[in-house]
């Protein structure tokens, strides 16, 4: 029954992950593909409360189906690492050892998948909202387009993953020391006679990193699928574009359009020709 329950739990996390992925999908979509004016987009700012209803009462099914896939993995991997635990306590020898080691290079495999997967999950995600596919012909679609796209998605990822380690590193080390700053030259709290003294500083100040840690992860958690999204929003835009004879996408941020210029001038180049 523990792993049921197990199951049961990591699948209900994965659903609500699913669920925030699908809303910060709707959002970015709604952003990326809404008209200039006065050279602005006219946006709502609770559109993303609006992808929760969206992703709850339209795309159910795509949520529990995604969410269900990765907690599958997510179970066959704790208990393949329960297998490599018993094996490794073991002493029977040099064949529970290699028994080991093959169990160990599954956990490898099984963990690189899983990760593939959970990728390929925000993309679908955004695919579902865009053009309200099923889940495996969304997934066709994103295999496609990733394919196509295949370096502009490495070098986003690599930038990403940059400012994700960069800003977060960033974020809890400043917030760690504006508080020991804080704390360690304020008399309100080194002083002995003061209601709010503080007798150990180093506490409070890993209890500030922590927090601003976490803070960080869901910000830097957020602009991984908003980046990931308008990057599949661009190359969703323009393969359509390409099959379909249309010019070039006036929505398209500018900012954008100068970092991927030209791939986007050659492909209207030849859309004109």
């Amino acid at each position: 029954y523990l792993f049921g329950y197990m199951f049961i739990a990591m699948w209900i996390y994965e659903f609500i992950v699913a669920w925030e992925q699908i809303a910060f999908c709707y959002a970015t979509q709604s952003w990326f593909f809404a008209p200039y004016v006065n050279g602005r987009k006219d946006i709502s700012q609770s559109v993303w409360l609006v992808g929760f209803v969206v992703g709850i009462t339209y795309h159910m099914g795509t949520l529990v189906f995604g969410s269900l896939i990765l907690a599958i993995f997510r179970i066959v991997y704790l208990i393949i690492w329960y297998i490599h635990k018993q094996l490794q306590g073991s002493d029977d020898g040099g064949a529970v050892n290699a028994a080991a080691r093959g169990v160990a290079a599954c956990m490898c495999c099984i963990a690189c998948v899983e990760g593939l997967m959970r990728y390929i999950n925000k993309q679908v995600y955004l695919i579902v909202v865009v053009n309200s596919n099923g889940f495996c012909t969304a997934a066709k679609i994103v295999v496609q387009v990733m394919l196509a796209e295949m370096v502009t998605f490495a070098l986003l990822e690599g930038a990403t993953k940059a400012f994700q380690v960069v800003g977060g590193l960033a974020i809890t080390g400043l917030g760690a020391w504006i508080t020991w700053l804080v704390i360690t030259t304020s008399s309100y709290f080194t002083d002995p006679d003061s209601e709010h003294f503080i007798a150990s500083p180093e506490y409070v100040t890993i209890a500030g990193g922590v927090i601003c840690a976490l803070v960080a992860g869901m910000f830097m958690n957020i602009f991984d699928v908003v980046s990931d999204s308008i990057l599949m929003c661009a190359c969703l835009d323009k393969k359509h574009r390409k099959e379909n004879g249309l010019g070039p996408n006036e929505c398209l941020p500018p900012r954008m359009r100068a970092l991927l210029g030209k791939s986007f001038k050659d492909d209207a180049a030849l859309v004109r020709s």
